[in-house]
């Protein structure tokens, strides 16, 4: 019996809706839970009086950026034009998005800095690390139910084979290219929430690359050690690349006091996920292609996925 054209262009589509519902709402449970998670352990750091100075903070960040704007010639008045048409259409977005400049993130990363006390930096750093282990298992629980999934096909299939290998791959890639992207970047958003970013953010970066460095210095090849500190420099780079818009979604919200419906921290989550997402998969696919056929894709690609995937994920 043989299917019609349009019926296999319809079994197709709804394939299609069916895996896309099915990840979407794997997407927003994994990152619900996460981020409650995040909150939980880092308000441990925080008394009642922390979480009042975060609103105060809120505040005098939204009139150092109006005062900013405004020596641009950009009054309040500008930002409300604006605010009406977001309302009237979504994509009137990125005329909030120009406004911003990378200067005025920088400097209220700078501000941040500035503004923390010597207490709050240290119980940041403790926070860091009960934050970090927590990532870390969070990561190792939705790792492990991805081998639990695809560990009795693999063991049929076997590993000594194309489809073996494929199949490996595709379990690592959800590994790195999804899993991954949704915790990291959650906590990034709740680290920007309590404005502490400037640290959180780069501490963990910086960790993550010393973790894949070390094990590189023990084999004393100069070569290698040079490439692995490029490699994390790189990533490093990205981390701060999607803290960036972590950042800029924490001021726009706060620039415009919920005045329309679009969750400007969300929208900065998710294009900090996309490039995340798609920087991890670049290098999942490369080390295959490098494992099966020897050949290497250049480092300075990876940076350039990171831009391109950031211009399509941000319209």
């Amino acid at each position: 019996m043989y299917l019609s054209q349009a019926a296999i262009i319809a079994i197709q589509k709804n394939t299609y809706t069916i895996e896309e519902s099915f990840f979407s709402a794997a997407h927003d449970k994994i990152q619900q839970i996460s981020e409650e998670i995040f909150e939980f352990f880092l308000k441990l750091f925080h008394s009642e009086k922390d979480i009042k100075k975060i609103i105060q903070k809120d505040k005098e960040q939204r009139k150092r950026v109006l005062e900013f704007l405004k020596k641009q010639g950009i009054t309040e008045k500008d930002i409300n034009r604006i605010v009406n048409e977001i309302k009237k259409d979504p994509k009137k977005i990125r005329e909030l998005d120009k406004i911003l400049s990378a200067d005025i993130v920088f400097k209220e990363w700078m501000q941040e800095l500035k503004d923390t006390t010597i207490s709050e930096k240290t119980r940041a750093f403790a926070a860091l690390i009960i934050l970090l282990t927590v990532m870390l298992t969070l990561e190792t629980f939705l790792f492990n139910i991805t081998q639990i999934f695809f560990g009795p096909i693999l063991i049929m299939v076997g590993l000594n084979n194309i489809a073996g290998l494929i199949i490996a791959g595709i379990a690592i890639l959800i590994n790195t290219a999804f899993f991954a992207p949704i915790i990291e970047e959650t906590y990034k958003k709740v680290a920007t929430k309590f404005h502490l970013s400037s640290m959180l953010i780069p501490g963990f970066a910086f960790i993550e690359g010393i973790k894949y460095i070390l094990p590189v210095l023990f084999t004393a090849n100069p070569v290698l050690i040079f490439g692995a500190v490029l490699a994390r420099l790189f990533a490093f780079l990205m981390h701060m690349f999607t803290a960036y818009f972590h950042k800029k979604g924490q001021i726009q919200k706060n620039l415009i006091n919920d005045k329309i419906k679009i969750d400007l921290e969300k929208r900065a989550y998710k294009i900090g996920f996309y490039i995340h997402a798609a920087w991890n998969a670049l290098a999942t696919i490369a080390e295959f292609i490098n494992t099966i056929f020897g050949i290497k894709i250049p480092l300075i690609t990876f940076p350039a996925v990171a831009i391109a995937t950031q211009k399509i994920s941000s319209k």
